[in-house]
């Protein structure tokens, strides 16, 4: 039995590529099962991962208790009570792609991650030197908290650009995690390396919608109309289920929910061109109002084109064990080894 071990770990199985438990049997796994898949464990991490990580939830937290303050100075009919929660949703998004992007090296989602910090560095810049201080119940306070807020941004994007590029260029070159969740077989790094882009664009798809929807409360959900209210929470729902139905179609790499994924696909940039001509009837095309709903419109049409286009590439890949790697259970070595070859202390 001891034979057999070391056999086992020095061979791979069945003439295919070595799987990360074999790789590691002898050590502690380097990636974990969780219910959403892989993740890299812990003490994997590298010195300029905890870093990033440090910066990004010194920042995320910071900037929600400044944003968050704002808004309670900020009277719901302006322009800015727009701005505010627009910012505190993409907040909450910058969250999850730091810690997800770190644990499951996800360059996509850094690169998002560094777009963003640095989108809303500039807009913080632009904002404060355009914006009316004297327009609010407390402009005394109201300038302050904006000019902490300003230089809060100033000195924390810049760190966060930098560690952010560095790992997206470190995990370009590397896909260590790739390659520990479905071992050394080309053809399946590269299937795994689009599974996990179009889960990115998931994400970001996800992102940009509810960035368009959140562009309806310009008054206050006090104010809504109840037929806003309905297209809101309809709205909402949709986006929900079609992120859902998109995931499980490529974790369960099934056919139908594929297809009912494709034919969902078109009803949120059709409502966001049918909404963006109303808008145009109404709505002065110089205000703040205007040019955020026509950005995040933009962006989110793009998204969901991308989005198709690499869903289809992964949707040609049903079916040549994908799932069986990404998904399978990480056990313990011991555990692996006692299944396959029986106890070695018998």
């Amino acid at each position: 039995k001891l034979l057999l071990y070391c056999e086992m770990v020095m061979e791979p199985n069945d003439g295919e590529e070595t799987p990360s438990d074999t790789l590691h049997l002898l050590g502690r796994s380097q990636v974990k099962n969780t219910v959403f898949g892989k993740v890299r464990a812990t003490y994997n991490l590298g010195v300029e991962e905890w870093l990033f990580l440090v910066f990004s939830m010194v920042a995320v937290g910071f900037t929600i208790a400044l944003t968050l303050s704002k808004l309670v100075l900020t009277l719901k009919n302006e322009d800015e009570y727009v701005y505010i929660v627009l910012i505190v949703m993409n907040i909450g998004f910058l969250f999850m792609y730091s810690v997800h992007g770190v644990f499951t090296e996800q360059p996509y989602e850094i690169a998002v991650f560094v777009g963003t910090v640095v989108v809303i560095m500039v807009y913080e810049i632009l904002h404060y030197f355009s914006f009316d201080p004297n327009n609010g119940p407390s402009p005394g306070k109201f300038k302050e908290l904006r000019l902490t807020m300003l230089i809060a941004v100033c000195v924390l994007s810049p760190m966060l650009t930098i560690t952010g590029c560095y790992l997206i260029h470190s995990y370009m070159n590397s896909c260590n995690f790739i390659f520990r969740s479905v071992g050394a077989n080309i053809q399946l790094q590269k299937m795994c390396f689009a599974l996990f882009r179009c889960q990115s664009l998931l994400w970001f798809d996800l992102q940009t919608h509810l960035s368009v929807i959140l562009t309806f409360i310009k008054e206050g959900i006090s104010n809504f109309e109840p037929e806003e209210i309905l297209v809101m929470t309809i709205g909402v729902l949709y986006i929900l289920l079609f992120r859902t139905v998109g995931y499980m179609a490529m974790r369960l790499e099934n056919d139908i929910l594929a297809v009912m994924f494709m034919l969902l696909s078109p009803f949120t940039p059709a409502y966001i061109v049918w909404n963006f001509i109303q808008m145009v009837e109404y709505v002065s095309i110089e205000s703040v109002l205007f040019k955020t709903f026509l950005a995040a419109g933009i962006l989110s049409i793009v998204i969901r084109i991308l989005l198709l286009i690499n869903f289809v590439s992964v949707y040609n890949h049903f079916g040549m064990g994908l799932k069986e790697k990404v998904y399978e259970p990480v056990m313990p070595s011991s555990r692996l080894v006692n299944l396959r070859y029986g106890s070695l202390t018998t």
